[in-house]
C-alpha cells in the first residue's frame, strides 16, 4: 500500500547459474534441507554456518543499547519493560534475521538496472539510472552512492539496520507481555511472566510502552516504505492477537 509501484525485474540478477555475479563461488548450490538430519537425510546440521556467529559481533551491544532505548521516568514500568532485555532477552532471533539480512544484501554491488525499466516508468518514478532504487530499495545517502562490505559497518545505513532489530524485538517482546496476561501465563523464558512479577495493569502499560517507543524510533528512521510494511506487520500481530 502507497508509494511507487516498482517496475518488473528479471529475477536474481546477482546470479548467473552456479557462480554469484560477485565472482564468488555458490558453496551452497544444490543444497537440501531434506538432506540434513531431523528433515528426511543423513548429514549433520551443524554443517552449515551458525547464522547466530555470523552476526555475533553485530548484536553485541544489542542488550545495553536497547535497554537505553525502552527507558522511562516510571521506575516500575520502565523495570517491566526492560526485563527481558536483561534476565531472559532468549536468541534474539528477530534482530539476528535483520542482521543477516543486512549484511547479505551489502555483500553485492547492485548493478544498474536502467536497461530493465522504459523511459515512462523511469519519468514516473523518478528514477534517473541510479544503480538501484530503480529495484524497490531506498535512496541510501553513503559515500560513493552504494553500500558495498567496505563501507557498510559503521554508516549511518548500517546504524539504522541495527535500530531496526531492536525496533522488532520491542515490538515482540510487547506481544510476548500481553499474550502472558490474556492467557494467564505463570512463567516465560524460564522465569516468571511479567504480570507475575508486577500486576496485570503493569504488564499490559509496559507493553503499550514498548509498542509506543518502537513506533517513535520506527518513524525516525525516516522510511516510508519500512513504516508502512512495520505498520502492516503490526496491525496483522495486535488482531491475531486480539483473535486469540
Amino acid at each position: 500500500e502507497g508509494g511507487h509501484v516498482q517496475a518488473p525485474i528479471g529475477g536474481n540478477r546477482q546470479r548467473d547459474g552456479t557462480v554469484l555475479k560477485v565472482g564468488t563461488p555458490d558453496s551452497l548450490e544444490g543444497l537440501k534441507l531434506t538432506d540434513y538430519k531431523g528433515l528426511g537425510g543423513k548429514e549433520k546440521i551443524e554443517k552449515l554456518p551458525d547464522p547466530f556467529k555470523m552476526v555475533e559481533k553485530e548484536l553485541k551491544p544489542f542488550s545495553d543499547s536497547i535497554k537505553e532505548l525502552v527507558s522511562t521516568d516510571q521506575p516500575v514500568l520502565s523495570m517491566a519493560a526492560k526485563h527481558f532485555f536483561e534476565k531472559r532477552h532468549g536468541k534474539r532471533f528477530r534482530p539476528t534475521i535483520v542482521q543477516l539480512m543486512a549484511k547479505a544484501v551489502a555483500a553485492a554491488t547492485p548493478e544498474d538496472g536502467a536497461d530493465q525499466i522504459t523511459t515512462e516508468q523511469a519519468a514516473n518514478q523518478g528514477i534517473g539510472g541510479v544503480q538501484w532504487e530503480w529495484s524497490g530499495a531506498s535512496d541510501v545517502q553513503i559515500e560513493g552512492g552504494v553500500v558495498t562490505p567496505g563501507n557498510h559497518q559503521g554508516s549511518e545505513v548500517w546504524r539504522k539496520q541495527a535500530q531496526l532489530g531492536q525496533i522488532v524485538e520491542m515490538i515482540h517482546v510487547a506481544s510476548l507481555i500481553h499474550d502472558d496476561v490474556l492467557d494467564e501465563a505463570d512463567t516465560r523464558r524460564g522465569g516468571e511472566a511479567v504480570h507475575k512479577l508486577y500486576s496485570n495493569k503493569v504488564a499490559v502499560l509496559a507493553g503499550d510502552y514498548l509498542v509506543a517507543r518502537a513506533s517513535v524510533l520506527l518513524a525516525r528512521l525516516e522510511n516510508t516504505a519500512v513504516v508502512q510494511i512495520m505498520a502492516t506487520a503490526l496491525e496483522s500481530l495486535w488482531n491475531s492477537t486480539q483473535a486469540s
